[in-house]
């Protein structure tokens, strides 16, 4: 008894692709470019461009909305690290002149430094002796003034000290962060914009390459045959 051959796979439709949109990472580089296009958020012309890696998608934008934290901010992680300082218990250089000629510069400069002192006393001796007696009440009010006067001073700084600087607030330390930033991440609805935007692109294109492996019959043209 012969056996009916088993029907064949049916063939793929043409123009199918395997895989689907692209799946993009929100993780943006921020590039300057040399043609300047329109915005994505105020539709002004720029130069500055985000992009991914790789290049699934970018977008321009003002280099003023990167400063905003409802569009992007700059990616944890991404700060060049601050140079480690030189360990502390570091040995010093040995000093190539030898101990015993520093303590004798050592003892000359304390010599010199006493004698210069003591002759500096003895002046001041000769000088108060020289000097006439001032007159007990004018000392007396000059000594009260300038007490007063310290005494005023020391009030107000304790009344009224200076104000404190101010204190950055978040939105300033953010905007200061994101100024020099290099990598930043969109906010996530503007990220669900651009994933849309670019499967809305994909579909398409697959669309378009699907109707393009499609052929249909031509209708007829002229009379029926035999009529």
């Amino acid at each position: 008894m012969a056996t009916s051959p088993s029907p064949s796979p049916s063939p793929a439709a043409p123009g199918s692709q395997p895989g689907g949109p692209p799946k993009l990472v929100n993780l943006y580089y921020r590039r300057q470019v040399a043609t300047s296009k329109s915005c994505f958020v105020c539709h002004r012309e720029t130069t500055c461009c985000l992009a991914t890696q790789p290049l699934d998608d970018f977008l321009y934008v003002c280099p003023s909305h990167l400063l905003d934290p409802g569009f992007a901010r700059p990616a944890p992680g991404t700060s060049t690290p601050a140079a480690s300082p030189s360990p502390a218990g570091s040995p010093s250089p040995a000093s190539p002149v030898p101990q015993s000629e520093i303590d004798k510069v050592k003892k000359e400069y304390e010599d010199k430094q006493k004698s210069s002192s003591s002759d500096k006393d003895k002046d001041k001796a000769d000088a108060a002796a020289a000097k006439p007696p001032a007159s007990t009440p004018f000392s007396l009010l000059k000594t009260g003034a300038s007490a007063l006067s310290s005494l005023t001073t020391s009030a107000q700084s304790s009344l009224f000290p200076p104000p404190a600087p101010p204190v950055p607030s978040a939105a300033e330390q953010a905007r200061a962060a994101a100024k020099d930033a290099k990598v930043f991440v969109l906010q996530r609805d503007f990220f669900r914009m651009r994933c849309d935007a670019k499967r809305r692109e994909w579909e398409k294109r697959d669309a378009k390459e699907r109707g393009a492996g499609w052929s249909f019959p031509k209708a007829p043209r002229g009379g029926l045959p035999g009529a």
